[in-house]
């Protein structure tokens, strides 16, 4: 994990969806695609924006199955959701996938804010505003 500091002060950012791999062949890249989605949500909390990574909450908590395609299918629902909520939608360059697709396109016909972060896992500028 790339070490950084976090702002501690009071959250009065923007509220801000990850939009991140998560399904995977085995479970190693499983974990591999919830530590990116980990070190995102610390990039935009350094930002001094609120980070909200729901696929980091409803699978990995047993909520919902991401293997189940009804269940999948549900959850990229309550993402669309959670996108009309959001301020902004911050997303992993390198690798997008099927429900990344789904996101990225609600977030546009909504006009939010888009902002790519890199292979590197750092913002490919510094804030939401570049």
């Amino acid at each position: 994990m790339l070490p950084m500091s976090v702002n501690s002060g009071p959250p009065t950012g923007r509220m801000v969806f990850v939009c991140s791999p998560y399904r995977a062949d085995t479970a190693t890249e499983r974990r591999a695609h919830v530590d990116i989605a980990v070190q995102i949500c610390r990039h935009v909390l350094r930002w001094g924006d609120i980070p909200l990574a729901p696929h980091l909450l409803y699978p990995e908590y047993g909520l919902l199955n991401d293997d189940d395609p009804a269940e999948r299918e549900r959850g990229l629902a309550i993402n669309r959701r959670w996108i009309e909520q959001c301020d902004a939608l911050v997303y992993y360059k390198p690798k997008i996938t099927s429900g990344m697709q789904v996101e990225l396109k609600v977030a546009r016909a909504l006009n939010k804010t888009i902002h790519p972060v890199g292979d590197d896992l750092s913002p490919i500028a510094a804030s939401l505003d570049a």
